[in-house]
């Protein structure tokens, strides 16, 4: 005997579910490293924009059983960026550790705010 299939709307409200979860992760990482409240971005699916905001960052947060090459969530990243902020994208597969991707000259320039400015840079 075989378990029923999903349909498209289950498979999908799974998915969703699956990306909030992980959202909320980061989220709860970053309020407890940096001890400010961080939370998701609501109706960024709807409205293309980014998933979550800590200072100067965008996050473009993905979870997916399997992380294949992440250039195209990074280009998403990058065009909803607002001007002055900088986009990165944190992903995780399945059963692995999280992995963040973002331009070279993007960290380069965070760290050296970050040593200017110290924690009042991710307020």
């Amino acid at each position: 005997m075989t378990a029923a299939r999903k349909t498209p709307q289950q498979r999908g409200l799974m998915s969703r579910n699956k990306g909030a979860a992980y959202e909320n992760e980061i989220c709860a990482v970053f309020s407890k490293l940096l001890n400010v409240k961080v939370t998701r971005k609501l109706g960024q699916a709807r409205d293309s924009g980014n998933d979550i905001h800590i200072g100067p960052l965008v996050v473009e947060a993905k979870r997916r059983k399997s992380i294949g090459s992440i250039d195209k969530w990074l280009e998403q990243a990058i065009a909803g960026t607002p001007e002055g902020k900088t986009p990165c994208v944190i992903a995780r597969s399945d059963h692995k550790a999280s992995v963040i991707s973002m331009r070279l000259t993007d960290f380069l320039d965070i760290v050296t705010h970050a040593m200017v400015c110290g924690p009042e840079l991710w307020r």
